[in-house]
């Protein structure tokens, strides 16, 4: 199985918060799969003008480099903090140019 770095919703209605967990990707139980780790919180809603991230850069550092794949859009909160280096375009126009 793959180990999948996710955001798992909470909240209540209009108002989402997220839970940043490392799980074993499972498709068929993907919402009601339970975190290995929980490596940090994701708040959508601005307060004050500022959207809050808390991370765990270490864990999810460690993750990320033992294997521990990101989805789409954490990927692109990491790429926001800096841990992650953004990914690059061009690779995927050169990569059909050659096909």
């Amino acid at each position: 199985m793959v180990v999948k770095i996710r955001l798992q919703r909470h909240g209540v209605n209009k108002h989402p918060f997220y839970h940043i967990n490392k799980e074993l990707k499972n498709n068929r139980t993907a919402r009601q799969s339970k975190p290995i780790e929980k490596l940090g919180t994701y708040d959508p809603i601005p307060r004050d003008g500022i959207k809050n991230v808390e991370i765990n850069f270490l864990r999810t550092k460690y993750w990320i480099g033992v294997g521990a794949q990101p989805t789409d859009i954490v990927y692109k909160l990491l790429e926001k903090i800096l841990l992650l280096p953004p990914k690059s375009h061009l690779n995927k126009k050169i990569e059909k140019k050659k096909d």
